[in-house]
């Protein structure tokens, strides 16, 4: 084979061929979109798509797309020495834009180029000859369809599905971690893993929920609140990746705007909210469990000084689910989409934790914000100016016992502790830190809890 030249290529093939579960780092767009890396065909042809638990199908624009395909890149099957020709012509339709063209097959692999990756072969997708306008302003070049087989338009299976058919992954299912970035673009937001759980970014499992429908990745909730405000009725929701906010029935959305004082935009169709507001928790009931979205991942910054209130209204007419949970909720809890046994899993995000040492009286010192059992690490590194951080050390060292880390949530006011009885140098700080985290997130959900 080297001989030959082909020894490259079997190399290759061998290394696709043997995962069995795979990571993919996803890019973020300004909060507002989540793209990854895909191939097709052989050589490959790369493409960065939607990764969308919404919908069902996978298509990327061909060579024939002209009018709103501009600066895109087109999948040219001439070019590729495994397609094969459908013939048979396609038409998906999204809650915005529209694309339409002919089928083929070839071989998909998630991830790019000279990145670890998983083949699927012998895949159907959609090779857009027409695409709606939006398209064009749309930094995607696809859409991949992550749901079940009966949302799909032809019946076509998706590429995931197929991998799970094609026995490619460990486990039938993916687990997905979100991350806000703010107003960034085409930064590191995130990871999906395909064929297992993500256990170096998701944490506990908080529940599994039957679906109640194996189309969308749909199950019940209710308790829908806000401020003062909550509604009680169980409806069907759906989980949603591809969807940038939180889609709600018009009056709940409506009531939720008013009690965080929030103006609606006729022009750019959103909520238009303050900045600095503090509407408190956005929350929601699924099975005996109760969830919080905390304003930092449900107000977005657009920009310019202008921020969205990251919910708005649709209504499917009773045919489909009355909720979209869609990035603000995967946000704050990883979800796992466990296709083969036809559930869904919340998931408390692992603290991201680091160290700051500025050798002052040779201390380690962290300052975290908690959330409602999900927590992240702001580090005085985050400080610019090093007088100010010492300063800020400084304040923190009057303010709190030594030998304590502490915790906060603004406006909460959380402390975990780390006290002087619980400390083990023998092991390592993360997963002390981890283990103070947990006790303390289990202790605010039973307070919380017993509120309701």
């Amino acid at each position: 084979m080297i001989r030959e030249g082909t020894y490259g290529a079997y190399k290759e093939r061998i290394r696709t061929e043997q995962l069995g579960s795979i990571s993919q780092n996803v890019h973020d767009f300004s909060d507002f979109e989540y793209l990854g890396n895909i191939t097709i065909g052989t050589p490959d042809q790369s493409f960065q798509v939607v990764l969308d638990t919404g919908s069902a199908n996978l298509w990327i624009p061909g060579t024939n797309c002209i009018t709103n395909c501009d600066k895109k890149r087109k999948f040219n099957s001439s070019a590729s020495e495994t397609f094969v020709k459908n013939g048979q012509n396609w038409q998906i339709q999204y809650g915005s834009g529209s694309a339409s063209g002919i089928l083929g097959k070839d071989t998909v692999k998630i991830g790019a180029t000279g990145e670890q990756q998983l083949a699927i072969p012998k895949t159907t997708f959609g090779i857009a000859d027409k695409v709606s306008a939006d398209f064009k302003s749309d930094v995607s070049e696809g859409i991949f369809g992550l749901a079940f087989t009966t949302l799909s338009v032809n019946g076509i299976t998706p590429p995931l599905i197929n991998a799970i058919n094609q026995n490619l992954l460990d486990q039938p299912l993916f687990s997905v971690f979100l991350e806000k970035r703010g107003n960034l673009q085409d930064v590191g937001g995130g990871v999906f893993t395909y064929g297992a759980v993500d256990n170096t970014n998701c944490g506990d499992i908080i529940a599994y929920q039957p679906l109640s429908s194996a189309t969308y990745f749909q199950f019940k909730a209710t308790r829908f609140r806000l401020g003062k405000y909550l509604n009680a009725k169980v409806v069907d929701v759906i989980s949603d990746t591809g969807t940038s906010l939180l889609g709600g029935p018009p009056p709940v959305i409506q009531e939720m705007a008013i009690q965080a004082k929030a103006e609606y935009d006729f022009i750019d169709g959103v909520y238009l909210i303050d900045c600095d507001a503090n509407p408190g928790p956005l929350g929601l009931t699924i099975g005996s469990h109760a969830y919080e979205i905390d304003i930092s991942n449900y107000i977005l910054d657009a920009g310019n000084g202008n921020c969205i209130l990251g919910i708005f209204a649709f209504d499917f007419g009773g045919f489909g689910p009355a909720w979209i949970l869609g990035d603000p909720f995967i946000r704050q809890y990883c979800n796992i989409y466990d296709l083969g046994n036809l559930r869904i899993a919340n998931v408390h995000i692992m603290p991201f934790l680091e160290m700051n040492c500025l050798n002052l009286y040779n201390l380690l010192v962290f300052l975290l914000i908690a959330r409602l059992g999900l927590l992240e690490c702001r580090l005085l590194n985050d400080i610019a100016d090093e007088n100010e951080r010492i300063r800020s050390l400084e304040k923190l060292i009057a303010k709190h016992d030594l030998r304590q880390l502490a915790f906060y949530n603004p406006g909460r006011m959380i402390k975990a502790e780390v006290i002087e009885t619980d400390f083990n140098p023998s092991v390592d700080i993360k997963t002390m830190l981890k283990a103070a985290l947990d006790k303390r997130a289990k202790e605010v959900q039973e307070e919380f809890n017993k509120k309701q």
